[in-house]
């Protein structure tokens, strides 16, 4: 959060995410004395921009997430369900788009589900980082998403809680990727 000119505000909950939003006058650009927020510590690095697929099927949920993403940095590529999600990994498998540094999914969406896309990506490419979101997580769920290193968030959360996740989730494959070089699509014909 931020304090701009009157103050703070909190949006009530909506589809499941808690935002705050300045409210009053806009605040003075020579004011450069604003508070540390949880925001300000998951800003990206210098450099390439990180690469995000975000996939939800509520319309202005996604809007949401993606704005929220955009400002934080990164690159952000939305689909509208989970048969658009499909097609984007496979431009990314077949090497016509590079890899995303993350997978964000909802879990339950039109054409294929955030699980669905999750087992059938793994066959396909094991290192993609995948951070499922949901309104309906259950011990079963996130029993089968730890059973492929993945982490599932449940709504209602707060957007800071999710850029924090997200932040890590790219820091922490990063880390990985420098110890074992750049990654590239793998071929489908193998």
């Amino acid at each position: 959060m931020h304090e701009c000119g009157g103050g703070w505000t909190r949006v009530p909950k909506r589809q499941g995410v808690e935002v705050s939003e300045p409210r009053g006058p806009a605040a003075d650009p020579l004011d450069d004395a604003l508070p540390e927020t949880a925001t300000d510590a998951v800003l990206p690095a210098e450099g390439p921009r990180q690469r995000i697929a975000l996939a939800e099927d509520d319309p202005d949920f996604r809007e949401l997430l993606g704005e929220a993403l955009r400002e934080e940095g990164y690159e952000v590529i939305e689909a509208a369900d989970g048969t658009a999600l499909a097609a984007l990994l496979d431009e990314v498998h077949s090497g016509r788009r590079p890899p995303f540094d993350l997978v964000v999914s909802d879990v339950r969406m039109p054409g294929r589900s955030g699980v669905e896309l999750l087992e059938w990506n793994y066959a396909r490419d094991p290192d993609t980082r995948f951070l499922l979101v949901t309104a309906f997580g259950d011990p079963v769920l996130h029993a089968r998403a730890a059973e492929f290193d993945v982490e599932v968030l449940d709504k209602p959360f707060e957007l800071d809680e999710f850029l924090v996740r997200v932040r890590a989730l790219v820091e922490r494959w990063g880390e990985l990727e420098s110890h074992r070089g750049p990654r590239l699509p793998q071929d489908d014909a193998s």
